[in-house]
């Protein structure tokens, strides 16, 4: 697993865009925070090839340069950003966006509205706002109709930063905006251009050499003998596109002057740097950022939030060592405590990898080969580079200009001066194009002015004849404030009104609140005693209509007191002595088991099994069953599961119409009447469960069991119009029946068929 470390590196940043190589001094100022466009970067965007524009280091470390863009040229101060891939700048309809200067539209005549919005966030805080076209003009050359945002709103620590906007330089995966971003379209100023520029940051506040280079770099500026380290541009192992300017950390150790010894590789195996020119921090995971901290801070008297140790000077802090790229060729960059340190007076203040290592090091962006050079000098002790192995050497590589020749254009580089003609060339033609612009803008302005003064004298009259609607109006507004306040005063004596009769009506109400509830208790009451009288009468009345059907249940006799008159054994005689033949035939009779129910006489065996029973008397027997589920409807108004007819012994159950759906309860056999027994085991079911019978009771196969069950339940007589209402309070009383209503409504294997009693 990789470690990650976001070396994000604030640098300064300043772009032109053509066809030559392009030196742009650098100046630090960091105690004069005043800005001001100065004369030289004026005549730099309209004069000499070359352009001379100073860029002014922010109180936030942040440099900033002066661009133009729209016609005529509106003027910014932007932060070139190789953290980011859009350009955007406040809009004059932003009212967040601070004391920034403002783009307006309507005034560049080569202003283009583009489709869609934009969304940047950032560190600092994030932007809105929409998306257009427009001419910019960076030294003395223009790009055409570069994409760019102009910001409606601007959060965080966004208005309060010294640049107007930003300029992106990174690579179109982190872009937001649909359109090819400023290295992309910069070929439009000349096919032979090299996308590649470079940083040279001077060391301390008396040097002003800084300088940024665009078009090519030039390594004198290190030294003689210098040579440049080139590393590959890698993606992110979380990204699947190119997005930051990101190369791998090989290693990272500290070097310490009293010791020989190398200390263990912070970067083992490998991290990964993003050199981030937008910001001045530096990001780096807390493990590592706790480990870099307490080796540099070691054996000193530090504050730790302020980054801060006292009584100490740049001998009691270690040498930073960084390896780049993925390659074993031993190259190795310092940073000594003089590059990351600020001591003054025995207060040294860490400033760890902020501006250290690009100000130590020259710096090369190669957009062509992706490819990010550090440069070293070559006499210098302070960094290394390896031997290049010549056999690895890519052939199409040119060896003066060290570019590739199918890019670059060039008959094998052979002639510099070949190159310089159409380099000045380019700038010649770059000339004309903006002089012609100029021109083409003088001879509009005239013509402009005198439209404007037209639409002036227009624009008073208007004005005129709205300053007399306004007295008008505000007569008006006058008298009707007469009319509101003599209104509101009314409407108050009303208020007043209202209130006190509200109390009134409320009083009142709370009084016959207190009469009428004793009134209402006792007709609820009397409703209650109602209902349960009625469910009683027709409790009473089904009792002698299951009396009818001859189902009414046996009262339990003792053998020991009563006798069996009709008992046919009464006279057979007894053979042991001791024992009258009267009690011999009581327990007789009490050991034979019962088979069988009647129904109005028909008999219906308990075990559901009907072979033994002829087929008349088993259909007669359940015909009265329907019969008797068909009375019961008209007192308890249920509704059964199964739609039944009843017709006698051919009575049926299911679909009432002729089909598939419509089963004869006449035992013949067939699956039909297996079906139809089963519906009508579900409808009994049913009926037990609106009555209040416990699942326990409920035979499966015993139809006139349950019958009984139902006859002898106490909650005998409750109505079930509504199947849902119905039930809600016996599952409040008895947990278990939603259970054995799901029971009686399953149609196959619901009824568990008991072993046949012969």
């Amino acid at each position: 697993m990789h470690q990650w470390t976001l070396l994000q590196m604030a640098i300064i940043a300043w772009l032109a865009t053509c066809n030559i190589a392009i030196r742009i001094p650098l100046s630090l100022h960091r105690r004069d925070f005043s800005f001001r466009i100065s004369a030289t970067a004026v005549q730099g965007l309209t004069g000499s090839k070359v352009s001379n524009v100073p860029l002014r280091e922010s109180k936030n470390n942040q440099y900033t340069g002066i661009i133009a863009v729209g016609t005529p040229p509106q003027f910014f101060r932007v932060l070139f950003d190789t953290g980011s891939s859009d350009a955007w700048l406040p809009d004059d309809s932003c009212l967040t966006c601070g004391d920034h200067t403002r783009f307006t539209r309507q005034l560049s005549s080569s202003f283009r509205a583009a489709m869609g919005t934009f969304e940047g966030i950032y560190g600092s805080g994030n932007s809105y706002g929409i998306v257009g076209t427009d001419i910019f003009a960076i030294g003395n050359y223009t790009i055409p109709d570069l994409a760019f945002a102009l910001l409606t709103e601007e959060t965080g620590a966004i208005p309060a930063l010294a640049n107007d906007g930003v300029i992106g330089l990174a690579f179109m995966g982190l872009s937001k905006i649909a359109h090819p971003s400023l290295l992309s379209v910069i070929s439009s100023c000349g096919p032979d251009l090299r996308h590649v520029f470079a940083f040279n940051l001077a060391h301390g506040l008396e040097k002003n050499t800084s300088e940024f280079h665009f078009g090519k770099y030039d390594l004198s500026v290190v030294g003689e003998g210098a040579r440049l380290a080139r590393f590959p541009v890698l993606i992110l192992p979380s990204e699947t596109k190119l997005t930051y300017w990101t190369l791998a950390v090989k290693d990272f150790h500290f070097v310490y002057s009293s010791s020989v010894e190398r200390n263990l590789n912070l970067c083992d195996p490998v991290c990964f740097a993003i050199i981030d020119t937008g910001t001045s921090f530096t990001y780096i995971p807390p493990q590592l950022y706790n480990t870099v901290i307490s080796e540099v801070v070691a054996g000193k008297v530090c504050d730790l939030e302020q980054l801060t140790c006292e009584d100490v000077g740049f001998g009691s802090f270690p040498t930073l060592s960084f390896s780049f790229g993925l390659q074993n060729d031993d190259n190795f960059f310092h940073l000594k405590p003089q590059s990351y340190l600020d001591c003054n007076q025995g207060v040294c203040n860490i400033e760890l990898l902020n501006h250290a290592f690009i100000r130590e090091y020259y710096t090369v962006f190669d957009y062509d080969n992706l490819e990010i050079g550090i440069a070293c000098g070559g006499s210098s002790t302070k960094c290394s580079i390896g031997q290049h192995d010549s056999s690895k050497m890519d052939k199409t590589e040119c060896v003066l200009c060290h570019r590739r020749r199918d890019v670059f254009f060039c008959e094998s580089c052979t002639s510099a001066m070949l190159q310089q003609r159409r380099t000045m060339l380019a700038a010649l033609q770059a000339d004309v194009a903006v002089l012609r612009k100029k021109t083409e803008f003088a001879l509009s302005t005239k013509s402009a002015l005198v439209d404007a003064e037209l639409r002036l004298d227009k624009r008073m009259k208007e004005v005129e004849q709205l300053a007399e609607r306004v007295m008008k109006t505000r007569e008006q507004l006058c008298s009707d404030r007469i009319a509101v306040v003599e209104r509101a005063s009314k409407l108050e004596e009303r208020t007043v009104q209202m209130e006190q009769a509200q109390r009134k009506m409320q009083q009142e109400s709370q009084r016959a609140e207190s009469f009428h509830t004793p009134v209402l208790e006792c007709l609820d009451y009397q409703v209650q005693w109602a209902d349960e009288n009625a469910a009683k009468v027709r409790g009473d009345r089904l009792r002698e209509l299951f009396a009818l059907f001859a189902l009414t249940p046996e009262e339990e006799k003792s053998v020991e007191d009563e006798e069996d008159e009709d008992d046919p054994l009464s006279g057979l005689p007894d053979e042991r002595e001791g024992v009258s033949e009267e009690q011999r035939q009581r327990r007789a009779r009490m050991n034979v088991p019962v088979f069988f129910r009647t129904i109005a006489g028909l008999p219906l065996p308990k075990s559901g099994k009907y072979e033994n029973v002829p087929p008349e008397v088993v259909s007669a027997a359940l015909g009265k069953v329907i019969h008797l589920l068909h009375c019961l409807v008209k007192y308890l108004k249920i509704t059964y599961p199964h739609p039944m007819e009843f017709n006698g012994s051919f009575s049926t159950i299911g679909n009432t119409s002729e089909g598939a759906g419509c089963h004869t309860l006449y035992p013949d056999g067939s699956v039909g009447f297996e079906r139809g027994l089963v519906m009508l085991h579900e409808n009994v079911a049913y009926l037990c469960v609106c009555q209040g019978v416990p699942k326990s009771d409920v035979h499966s196969t015993d139809l006139l069991a349950n019958l009984l069950e139902v006859y002898k339940s106490p909650r005998l007589g409750t109505l079930c119009d509504n199947q849902d209402e119905g039930l809600e309070s016996d599952q409040s009383e008895n947990p278990d029946s939603d259970a054995l209503l799901e029971n009686s409504q399953t149609l196959d294997g619901s009824i568990e068929i008991l072993p046949h009693y012969s």
